[in-house]
């Protein structure tokens, strides 16, 4: 009984060893399962690790580790993201980029090396950060079509490449607006020089007012034409033409400083009716402006505000005055009484 007891324990205590041994050996890069080391004693059993000793600088034989990283932004003027690799944290890898497809049934447009400094991932990349990538967008991208962005991030030692979390991501980029080439022209002959012809003087540029050495509008023949000539001529002289020139100015206008000006009792009538109310109307209106701001102004002082109500009132009401006043004169003294100064 002692023997069988014997033989149990002995048996027992190989098959401890049998499954220990190898462990405590092996070193600390014997067994990885999912990137964690297998603890001897642990709930992990060795057939379900990967002896790939990533974490211990190689020397397990394994596959190694795949990349990783993220895709961060897709735009029409730029692709950033960032990846590294497990295997060796200290590499800068190589990202590739593929449009409408993965790689094998996508187009590759472009790679690039991702060592931009990316603090931010620090984290992730085992304390080191120079593993950033910010892309140009490839010119071939800008032609109006939406198109799916992959991007890859390039194993450097055992696994393999590894499209980068959040990829694909999607742009479309307005096609550039295409330079219109000018269409020559067909050379142009150079004209045959001509000899000068005199170019003739219209009638009306100098005028000719018969026997008379100078106009009532201050030209004297063969002298200089003063300036306000052409407007005092149609005033003074308003059936001059080109084949027909008047000596003697038209009695019924002067050309003054406020302009033609009929010499007529009823002409000048109405020239100084008109004028009256311009200036009344222009008149008021600056009343009305100041009252306006007067009372703008008043911040609640009754006085002020009475005083600036007064001038637009007054303002309005003598417009209202004049106007009305216009409009008696002339319906009543030009069109009913057809008083003659008046008409």
């Amino acid at each position: 009984m002692f023997r069988v007891r014997f033989f149990i324990a002995l048996f027992f205590c190989l098959f401890l060893l049998i499954g220990y041994v190898p462990k405590v050996f092996a070193g600390p890069c014997a067994y990885h399962c999912s990137g964690t080391l297998c603890v001897p004693g642990g709930n992990d059993p060795p057939d379900s690790c990967t002896n790939n000793c990533a974490d211990c600088g190689g020397g397990g034989g394994g596959g190694g580790s795949n990349p990783k990283g993220y895709f961060d932004l897709a735009t029409c003027t730029v692709l950033q993201g960032w990846t590294c690799d497990p295997d060796n944290y200290g590499t800068a890898l190589t990202v590739k980029v593929y449009k409408n497809g993965p790689a094998g049934t996508g187009v590759l447009v472009g790679q690039a090396t991702a060592n931009g400094n990316r603090p931010d991932v620090s984290g992730e990349c085992n304390g080191t950060t120079l593993h950033g990538f910010s892309i140009t967008t490839f010119p071939g991208l800008f032609d109006g079509v939406s198109h799916s962005m992959y991007v890859y991030g390039i194993n450097t030692g055992g696994g393999s490449d590894s499209l980068l979390n959040n990829s694909p991501k999607t742009i479309s980029c307005a096609a550039p607006t295409p330079t219109k080439t000018p269409t020559p022209l067909p050379p142009t002959r150079t004209p045959t020089p001509q000899p000068p012809t005199a170019t003739p003087i219209p009638p009306t540029a100098t005028p000719i007012l018969g026997g008379d050495v100078c106009d009532s509008c201050g030209w004297c023949q063969n002298g200089p034409t003063p300036g306000n000539w052409p407007s005092c001529q149609r005033c003074m002289y308003p059936t001059l033409s080109a084949n027909t020139f008047i000596a003697t100015p038209d009695p019924g206008y002067a050309f003054t400083v406020f302009g033609c000006v009929q010499t007529t009792s009823g002409g000048f009538t109405n020239f100084f009716i008109n004028f009256a109310t311009s200036v009344i109307a222009g008149l008021g209106f600056l009343g009305m402006l100041y009252g306006a701001v007067k009372v703008m102004l008043a911040r609640g002082d009754p006085a002020a505000l009475t005083e600036g109500k007064r001038y637009i009132y007054g303002s309005i009401l003598s417009v209202l005055v004049v106007l009305f006043s216009v409009f008696i004169v002339k319906i009543v003294g030009g069109t009913i009484l057809k008083i003659p100064f008046m008409q």
